[in-house]
């Protein structure tokens, strides 16, 4: 299903293509379609809630760590799976490239794993501080993703990441 929108949105773009099109195409029902994505942009961004999920988990591990170093090793955990799902993301940024539902819709879904880091750095530090810092790293952390996608995923991720994180913080020894 995922290939078959994929195929719809970057032929024909995401607003002219249907969810009707692509059951037809990926040869399912609509309601088949429906049950496993509820609207057209969850097709666009099907890793997202795993992905989130899978970060969430990895910033609760070790939490007698400082929680500043968790939020890098979930960072770098997070930047591997993209690694691993490189032409997927560029499919993904060509379709939300200059689309502005999506463009708003991938920052709606950002905003949720700022959330995640921001709680976990509340942990050690003030609130404040905590969304602050949150911010500029998931700001950072769209910035190194993007540089990556520009490049054809031709740079190593992870060492862009860490140049990236190490820009604001120093990286774990």
């Amino acid at each position: 299903m995922i290939q078959a929108a994929t195929q719809l949105f970057l032929g024909q773009g995401f607003d002219a293509s249907t969810m009707d099109q692509v059951a037809e195409s990926a040869g399912v029902s609509r309601r088949t379609l429906f049950r496993y994505f509820p609207s057209k942009v969850d097709l666009v961004f099907p890793e997202h809630d795993r992905r989130l999920s899978d970060f969430q988990v990895e910033l609760a591990r070790d939490p007698q760590a400082p929680a500043i170093t968790r939020v890098q090793r979930a960072l770098l955990t997070l930047v591997d799976d993209c690694e691993a799902g490189s032409e997927q993301l560029l499919q993904q940024a060509q379709i939300v490239s200059g689309n502005p539902a999506l463009l708003a819709a991938e920052l709606e879904l950002d905003s949720q794993w700022e959330a995640a880091m921001a709680r976990t750095l509340a942990q050690d530090m003030d609130p404040t501080q905590a969304r602050l810092m949150a911010g500029a790293l998931s700001g950072l952390t769209r910035a190194t993703l993007r540089e990556w996608l520009a490049s054809g995923t031709t740079i190593a991720l992870r060492a862009l990441a860490q140049h990236a994180q190490s820009l604001l913080i120093p990286l774990e020894s």
